[in-house]
């Protein structure tokens, strides 16, 4: 008889939100889009973190996103760092086609091979993705924040570089910062523009969607909170010659900011 045994892991699940839908309607072209999505997310992510030991193993059936990596104690950081640095980038693939996704990411006890994924961890980071996190964000486990000391040792954590992959929401979870990245600054700020403007769309085609009007309202506060992070002297030029979608009144009032 066999013996298996699980290992000390970081594990991200993310959700694909309206996936199924999507597949109903055209399998063919979403198993396309994610599919890709997967594979820019890798390229973009070896570019970022080159000649990586160990490197994160993803899973993905339907719309379930699996990502994985063991860890000893002292690999925590860099094993966390990893997972959110290969989820944020995937995240921010995904949006290019307007796909949002939810999550958690967590650490524990996890097992995987061809058969089977199990353990604490990934039940752990499902609780997230699917009871605590809501809104298209995926958030970090409360341990793992603590163990991170994202709250206690905050010039530990900076120079790690969390401080740039993660933020804190009002309600006080950190959740994964994909859009940070402003070294070339034209080239986000369009991204960001054309995002909010996709989700202002949204939001009037699903107006009668209570549930789906939520998710894409935060997303909008989101992407209004990393606009507001740009440079101003270098970003000014731009919306003024593409508009800004999120100053006139009739936007605010669709998507009023969290106090």
């Amino acid at each position: 008889m066999n013996q298996y045994t699980a290992k000390e892991s970081v594990v991200a699940f993310i959700d694909i939100l309206g996936a199924s839908a999507k597949i109903q309607k055209n399998s063919a072209e979403t198993l396309n889009i994610v599919h890709n999505a997967y594979d820019d997310a890798l390229s973009a992510f070896s570019r970022v973190c080159r000649n990586v030991k160990n490197p994160p193993a993803i899973k993905i059936f339907s719309d379930n996103i699996v990502i994985s990596c063991p860890c000893t104690a002292k690999e925590a950081h860099g094993t966390a760092r990893k997972i959110i640095v290969l989820s944020a980038m995937l995240q921010e693939k995904l949006l290019t086609h307007n796909i949002l996704v939810r999550g958690g990411i967590a650490k524990g006890d996890f097992f995987s091979d061809d058969v089977m994924l199990w353990g604490r961890a990934l039940v752990d980071a499902y609780g997230l993705e699917n009871s605590v996190a809501i809104f298209p964000r995926i958030v970090i486990h409360p341990n793992l924040v603590r163990d991170l000391g994202l709250r206690t040792q905050k010039e530990k954590a900076s120079a790690m570089g969390f401080n740039v992959w993660l933020a804190e929401d009002h309600d006080g979870l950190f959740y994964v910062d994909y859009f940070h990245d402003f070294s070339c600054i034209k080239e986000p700020l369009i991204r960001i523009l054309h995002h909010i403007d996709t989700t202002f769309e949204r939001i009037a085609e699903n107006h009668d969607n209570i549930k789906v009007c939520q998710k894409l309202i935060w997303q909008g506060n989101y992407l209004k909170r990393k606009l507001s992070e740009l440079p101003a002297e270098a970003s000014d030029e731009l919306l003024a010659s593409t508009g800004d979608p999120v100053g006139s009144e009739e936007n605010q009032a669709d998507m009023p900011d969290k106090k």
